[in-house]
């Protein structure tokens, strides 16, 4: 396993490799952070998830030199490293490829802007980005997709996220890899996702309260704060859960009460698509709810 994969498993407590999903969203969510020391370092502060790994890599010195000195390239080397570790991985999807090219791009315009100053990083980015290009030659969607199913039928995807949250992010995972597909690809391989989910829930519809407090319950210790994480800038139902699960990482109780409040709250402030506004919901409807928020939408559908 990679530097990166041990120091994931570590912070987060589960394995990386069972869920894809969340090392690509830190692969790009870090390379969104290389175009501003200052900026950069009071993401990683508000995020603990991603202080730590950075720490887990680089040791703390790197970002105390960079929040003392503001310096752009201290942050932007502690900041590759955990790129470089994420993208060595040949089953990074697609889509995780296209954004971290995307993102690193923009730094080499600044790394020209900065020439005199960064040369050596500048060599580092063009290193990693034939990394990532090699990476991009050894995708093997249907191998990614076809071990994905294969551990989700045996109840390995869904154990420490618990049912509800282990079958969206399975979904979300299946989306991921066809992203660059075309729309009807896309969509005939989330009808593929979602024919496997449906053997595993209960198909009775519930309270929506009801059903989001289970499915924060169900979470593990250790993966609430991948959980949290991924529901950071989320809205509808998947926020809601994200507020429950912060009063679990605070060590407060989590009761029906607080579900329902939190239900109202996400309805009236951040739940465009209105997901929350039916009384009732099955576990299905809430599963492909959750898994839309996480997935991104075929690339024929943004372009």
């Amino acid at each position: 396993m990679t530097g990166f994969t041990s120091s994931l498993q570590n912070v987060l407590g589960t394995d990386a490799d069972a869920y894809p999903l969340l090392a690509e969203r830190i692969a790009i969510d870090t390379t969104n952070t290389l175009r501003g020391a200052e900026a950069g370092l009071r993401g990683f502060r508000r995020r603990p998830l991603l202080r730590r790994l950075w720490g887990g890599l680089r040791g703390h010195g790197q970002e105390l030199q960079a929040t003392i000195g503001q310096d752009l390239i201290a942050a932007q080397r502690a900041t590759l490293s955990l790129v470089q570790e994420v993208m060595k991985e040949e089953s990074r999807t697609q889509y995780c490829v296209n954004e971290v090219l995307t993102n690193l791009h923009a730094v080499n315009r600044d790394v020209d802007e900065l020439l005199l100053q960064t040369s050596s990083l500048g060599q580092k980015l063009e290193e990693l980005q034939a990394e990532i290009k090699a990476v991009r030659r050894h995708i093997d969607k249907e191998a990614n997709v076809r071990r994905l199913m294969e551990r989700y039928r045996v109840g390995d995807l869904s154990i420490e996220p618990g049912e509800i949250l282990g079958s969206a992010l399975y979904m979300a995972s299946v989306a991921w890899n066809y992203w660059d597909e075309p729309v009807s690809r896309y969509e005939d391989e989330w009808k593929a996702a979602d024919a496997v989910v449906r053997q595993r829930l209960d198909s009775r519809p519930r309270r929506i309260a009801e059903a989001l407090l289970e499915a924060t319950e169900t979470v593990s210790a250790d993966f609430i704060e991948p959980l949290l994480y991924l529901a950071e800038s989320a809205t509808g139902a998947l926020r809601v859960t994200g507020m429950l699960m912060e009063r679990r990482a605070a060590n407060l109780s989590v009761q029906e009460k607080n579900a329902e409040e939190a239900v109202s709250i996400v309805t009236a402030l951040s739940d465009p698509d209105k997901q929350l506004e039916s009384l009732l919901v099955r576990d299905i409807e809430l599963v492909d709810s959750i898994a839309r928020e996480l997935a991104p939408a075929a690339r024929g559908q943004v372009e």
